[in-house]
């Protein structure tokens, strides 16, 4: 594609609004809506208005329907509070599944029985040489975390040698790490780890991949409440009372079945955990619509309430 010109030109904010304006947007107050755009940005403002576009490629044209400039900075704002919860609740689950996986692993094979990843991992999916060439990388990026670990002025882990226990370990790995770990275990290891959160290992290993992801989405100030998922994870039969489903039988790829994942797996760490601060930014963008609710992923406005009500009858 040959590059465009009028997309690289220098826009004063002014100019902007007049583009929104130009593309159909509503723009209530001129001076507000400058002020907004010196500090959240037009491109991060068109993200959020995005659903509300009809895009002709050909053209590189964007029309907007039904939308005003308050009304995405609304949005903006909503899914501002909203991601800030949920990493709330995946950090409960990210701690969760680094304890498991080091209890796992030291019960079996002792504090650093880890470091031979051919006793644990899965050798009916991976042959000696593709174990081999995971181990090694993983040490490699754990050596690294173990010198920034030791230069911190905070480190308290007095690790001895090259490589910290297992329990060090997991604690001082990233997210996208553990699940490094979790997607070249043995069955019967993820099984184990599996049956604390009562999901199998597919809808564990599933669910994890996406929540790497959505905690990416959260913590990186992006868009989380428009997301569209590439590569659906399991997903329980039950949970498709709650979700929008198309013709195929399909369940919706949107935000509301990452909500399901989560709060599924949260309840199971914590069952009095309080999901109100996830739910308020949804419900004021829902605005007991049904319509919206789907756009969300839902079935309707009534399945996001029965999905509370579902999760805080789950039994432990």
């Amino acid at each position: 594609m040959s590059r465009n010109p009028e997309l690289e030109k220098h826009l004063s904010f002014e100019e902007q609004i007049d583009l929104f304006i130009k593309r159909g947007m509503f723009v209530e107050n001129r001076k507000k809506a400058a002020k907004l755009l010196m500090d959240i940005g037009y491109y991060k403002l068109k993200d959020f208005a995005y659903p509300f576009a009809k895009i002709n490629k050909k053209r590189e044209n964007i029309e907007y329907f039904n939308i005003s400039f308050n009304e995405v900075v609304f949005r903006y704002n909503q899914d501002k509070d909203f991601r800030l919860s949920l990493l709330h609740a995946i950090e409960d689950i990210e701690v969760s599944i680094k304890t498991q996986i080091g209890h796992t692993l030291s019960g079996k094979y002792g504090s650093m029985g880890y470091l031979n990843f051919a006793s644990w991992s899965n050798r009916e999916s991976n042959d000696r040489k593709k174990i081999n060439s995971i181990e090694k990388q993983f040490k490699n990026t754990l050596q690294n975390s173990v010198k920034r670990v030791k230069r911190s002025e905070f480190e308290h882990y007095n690790i001895i040698g090259d490589f910290p226990t297992v329990w060090v370990m997991v604690d001082i790995i990233s997210f996208g790490d553990v699940i490094k770990l979790l997607d070249c275990m043995s069955t019967s290891n993820l099984k184990e780890i599996a049956s604390h959160y009562n999901c199998t290992k597919n809808e564990l290993l599933g669910w994890m991949n996406l929540i790497k992801l959505v905690r990416n989405i959260c913590a990186h100030n992006k868009n989380g409440i428009d997301i569209q998922i590439k590569t659906m994870p399991p997903i329980k039969s039950d949970w498709k009372e709650f979700l929008f489903l198309y013709k195929d039988g399909q369940a919706s790829n949107r935000i509301a079945l990452v909500l399901c994942i989560v709060m599924y797996l949260v309840h199971q760490i914590n069952p009095n955990y309080n999901f109100n601060y996830i739910w308020k930014p949804l419900d004021n963008l829902i605005n007991k619509n049904d319509k919206i609710a789907m756009r969300y992923g839902f079935k309707n406005y009534e399945s996001t309430l029965k999905l509370r009500e579902y999760i805080a009858n789950l039994r432990r």
